[in-house]
Order: C-alpha cells, then structure tokens, then sequence
C-alpha cells in the first residue's frame, strides 16, 4: 500500500491534492474492485454475491428515494430570499461520546425554538382570525444537518395583489418586506445567546453558542414536485454564514445585491460596518456585513397577508 507524504505546511496545496487523488484512483478503487466486486458473467457460487434481496425491494431503488416526488414535473422560478442558519461550532458537539443521547433533544429544542421565533417575530397582531405580519413566512424550510436553509418568496402574485388593492407602490412594499426579513433575521440570531442558549440544559460543554446567519437574494428553481429547490442564492448564503467566523460581533451576513437603498427603510437606518467584493459574486454583489454593534432597528410596516 502506497503511503501518502506527511502534511507539511509548506508544501504545495496542490502536491497534496494531487497525491491524495493518485492514491484513489490508482490503489484504493483497484483494491476495493478486486476484493468485493465482480465483473459479470460471474461464478454463482461466489462466496461474495451472498446477499440477495426481493425483487419488488429492489426495483423501488431509484430516483424515488430522494422524496422529491415526480422528478418530470417542470421546474418553477421563484424570486426568493435564501437565509441559512448554522449553528457554530455543531461538529464538535456531534463527536461528543453521549451524542447520541444529547444531540437529539438539543435540535428537537433547537428547531422548535426557530420556527417559533420566527412566526413571533414575523407577527404584527392579531384580529379575529386574521394575522397581520411585518413580512411574509417563509415558504420552505430544509434542515441542512447542523442548521436550517429558509426561503423566502419575494415577489409573488399574493403581494401584487395586495398592492392593487391598498394601492400601494410594489417596489417600496417588496422592499419593505425584505428590510423586515433581515430584522427577523438579526433578531433570531440574537435571541439566539439571549434567550435560547441560556436557558437551555447545558449537557455538554460543546453545546453550539452562536447562529450565525448568511442571505442573499435571487432566482430558485423547484426540483421534482416542488419538493427541493436549487439556486445561486442558496449557495451564496452557504459561502456568506461562514464568513461569521471572522469576528465574534458578526453574526448576520447579506449580499446587498436586490436590495434598493432608495426603496429599503433599513438601508436609511444602518451603519455598514465594512463593505466586501465576494469572489464568485454576482455582478454588483456588494456584501454587506451587519454586525449587532450597528444594527439599528427600523420602523416595520404591517399588512396583512
């Protein structure tokens, strides 16, 4: 067997890499092939071919699995606001001896928490059976594994319709929407240390004590029933919540792409405290990063949804 070189800082990245791929392709596949596969016509008596399964189990292998329900359906564009949640620091606490025990009971608290925070923080009041909100609810929802993706529908026929009817100008309305989603989303990461993390049950000491959050405004694109969705923003909001790492008073990190200064009543209301070009941003994709140390609330508008 082949030894890989020891890692030594000043060796080139790409060395590595390229040893690490040689090894694969040229030893590791070679040796898993030889040992527990077959190429057919292979000898029935194969001590190796012993697993057998019904046929009907294993004609259900397919595309199926993924639940994203029927894979031909045409795919829908939606002009959407992706936000992704992470809880930092999750890995460590997952490695945990007693993972077992306590991951579990932390995300059903974690995830119980969220949503909740999110429909208070979203919720204007309440008249009868109508709820008036500062912004629309998310419209999807997917946990990632140590966080959340959220979608948010922007600029829909529902807020269109909404804007005839009260007369309203639709650009300032969507505006004010997205200005009142980056509060939702400050606020749960605050809330997140205030309320959530201290009063939770510490059983370990890894338990994750920030959310960072990252969001960028787009195009997604449904797959399958509508049942997943793939996009631009999604990833860019990925690449954004690891930028939090960068400082410990940064927990919310937006691509200012989308949003109109002249139209956004947060905008008016926000010191920037540091302005980056993102590589792999889309043209004129400034990043904004707000920290809690600037971040002034502003003035939300409530409309009924």
């Amino acid at each position: 067997m082949p030894r890989l070189r020891g890692f030594d800082p000043e060796t080139d990245r790409r060395s590595v890499l390229k040893a690490g791929a040689e090894f694969v392709e040229n030893w590791l596949v070679p040796a898993l092939t030889d040992r527990y596969l077959r190429t057919p016509p292979h000898d029935p008596s194969d001590p190796l071919a012993d697993i057998s399964i019904p046929l009907t189990r294993f004609s259900q292998f397919g595309s199926a699995v993924l639940g994203l329900g029927d894979i031909d359906e045409p795919s829908i564009d939606i002009k959407a606001l992706a936000a992704i949640f992470d809880l930092e620091g999750f890995t460590a606490f997952a490695e945990e001896a007693d993972a077992h025990l306590i991951v579990p009971d932390f995300l059903h608290d974690f995830l119980s928490w969220l949503f909740e925070t999110i429909r208070e923080l979203s919720k204007a009041r309440q008249e009868g059976d109508r709820i008036y909100l500062y912004c629309p609810l998310p419209v999807w929802a997917k946990f990632t594994g140590d966080g959340v993706l959220l979608l948010w529908s922007i600029d829909d026929a529902e807020i269109s319709a909404f804007c005839r009817q009260n007369k309203r100008d639709r650009k300032t309305q969507i505006q004010g929407d997205i200005g009142n989603i980056i509060l939702v989303l400050y606020n749960v990461c605050r809330r997140y240390w205030e309320d959530f993390y201290l009063r939770i049950p510490k059983s370990s000491d890894k338990v994750p004590k920030r959310l960072r959050c990252g969001a960028a405004q787009g195009s997604v694109y449904s797959v399958g029933s509508g049942l997943d969705y793939v996009g631009s923003c999604i990833n860019m909001a990925a690449r954004l919540q690891k930028l939090g790492r960068l400082s410990r008073y940064l927990s919310l990190c937006i691509l200012q792409k989308g949003i109109d200064i002249e139209h956004n009543p947060v905008e008016r209301q926000i010191s920037l405290s540091e302005k980056r070009q993102l590589s792999g941003a889309p043209q004129g994709g400034e990043l904004s990063m707000w920290s809690k140390r600037n971040l002034i609330h502003s003035i939300k508008r409530t409309k009924p949804y």
